[in-house]
């Protein structure tokens, strides 16, 4: 009787090894085998790459501007900027507790990498932008922030809006489909997402901003 079961057990494993996966693969088709990812091409460097020493120096002259106009930003901005390495935004404005590195500041002004082969007048915009987010009541595009961008476009010649102000097809390209960085230029950072520009949690798409149209408006603040 043992005999009999130990057969019974041995034909029932045997059953399942050879004849069972044959009968469950039967009329499958064989996996296909992904073909390989095609490497990007990476763009090289462009010529006239800005330095972090030219945008902290930027940096420190649009503050200045801006106070110069009685534009009320914050007197309490990081001196130097931090260099992101993203393709969805110019810049950021972060505020205390969301900046990434320990600064001792309640503002901090990043910009990403793939803005430096910007003109000189494109990236100040974009640093003028994010000091206006530093306004009290500034950190949506609408409201303070609106209202002071306006002034300091008028004041200053500048088309501050909610994005793409004062680029060309080439920074638009440059950011979108980026270029080889140089070694050191990124900032490392403590947190891997990039904030929203100007508010305190969730980052914006390019679908959220929001453009203002300066043309024959003049508010006075």
């Amino acid at each position: 009787m043992i005999s009999f079961y130990l057969l019974l057990v041995l034909l029932i494993i045997l059953w399942l090894v050879l004849i069972s996966p044959s009968l469950y693969s039967r009329g499958k088709e064989p996996l296909r085998e992904r073909p390989p990812r095609p490497k990007r091409d990476i763009r090289p460097t462009p010529e006239g790459l800005r330095t972090k020493e030219e945008i902290n120096r930027m940096l420190a002259e649009e503050i200045q501007e801006l106070k110069a106009i009685n534009v009320p930003i914050s007197d309490s901005i990081a001196p130097e900027v931090l260099i992101g390495a993203w393709h969805g935004h110019y810049g950021e404005c972060r505020h205390k507790g969301f900046q990434g590195i320990e600064t001792g500041y309640d503002h901090l002004i990043a910009l990403s990498a793939y803005t430096l082969a910007n003109s000189e007048k494109s990236i100040r915009n974009t640093i003028i932008h994010e000091l206006i987010h530093t306004v009290p009541g500034g950190d949506s595009h609408r409201g303070k922030w609106k209202k002071w961008a306006i002034y300091a476009s008028e004041k200053l010649g500048y088309r501050i809006q909610g994005c793409d102000g004062d680029v060309t097809e080439e920074d638009i390209k440059n950011l979108r489909e980026g270029f080889k960085l140089p070694k050191g230029l990124v900032t490392k950072r403590k947190s891997g997402k990039p904030q929203k520009c100007g508010a305190k949690l969730k980052r914006n798409t390019p679908e959220e901003l929001v453009k203002i149209d300066i043309d024959n408006v003049s508010p006075e603040p």
